[in-house]
């Protein structure tokens, strides 16, 4: 299966940022020891590890590595976050669970679920 449109899923976690009053940095990237920064497709803060959630472009051993050096959850998304879809992404960052400081956002409804990678 081929891999998802970067841009499209940075547009549509734009549109997620917007719609439900989160934070994402769109220009992420992680360095490595030899100086060699490796591309996200983004960072959420406040959802996931300590750091936030990085979504990779593609799963990558080193890159996992770093993320989680670094405090942050990983992930690869699918096709099906080309668009924003209000429930799908509220659904994502529930299972990705608030890390951040003070308050989670209203809509955020903290459940326990199976955390997969």
């Amino acid at each position: 299966m081929d891999a998802p449109d970067v841009d499209a899923l940075r547009r549509a976690w734009q549109a997620a940022a917007d719609d439900l009053g989160i934070r994402v940095v769109l220009e992420a990237f992680l360095e490595d020891a030899d100086g060699h920064r490796h591309e996200l497709v983004a960072v959420v803060p406040s959802f996931g590890g300590r750091s936030g959630m990085a979504i990779l472009r593609e799963p990558d051993a080193t890159v996992v590595r770093l993320a989680e050096t670094r405090g942050f959850g990983w992930t690869n998304l699918g096709h099906g976050y080309e668009r924003y879809d209000r429930a799908l992404f509220q659904d994502t960052l529930n299972d990705w669970h608030w890390s951040g400081p003070g308050n989670a956002p209203d809509w955020y409804a903290a459940r326990t679920v199976s955390r997969g990678r």
